[in-house]
């Protein structure tokens, strides 16, 4: 039995639950789905209430089938994406909804 990923593995794993996580938010209501500025890579979004959080998704790994996304990119660094993420999970703070945000 394998007990360790290389880091090809740890990203695909990375990327099935960053999808796994969008599903279950899309089921909640929140607003989720993809802009592709570049077809090998598209991105992404989640409309957390705590914020945006996106990630790239090799086309090849994107498992789901999501919408366009409704919005544009906030403009989020890596560093506050971990903490809107991090508050999420802590249900630490809410913001309020940018327009255009589906609930």
């Amino acid at each position: 039995m394998k007990t360790e990923s290389t880091p090809d593995e740890a990203y695909f794993d990375r990327n099935q639950a960053f999808q796994a996580m969008a599903v279950m938010a899309r089921k909640l209501g929140y607003g989720v789905g993809t802009i592709i500025e570049d077809p090998q890579w598209p991105t992404l979004y989640i409309d957390l209430p705590t914020g945006q959080v996106s990630a790239h998704i090799p086309a090849d790994e994107l498992l789901g089938v999501f919408s366009p996304y409704s919005g544009q990119w906030d403009g989020t660094g890596v560093e506050e994406k971990r903490e809107r993420m991090k508050d999420y999970i802590l249900g630490v703070k809410q913001i309020k909804p940018r327009r255009g945000w589906r609930r």
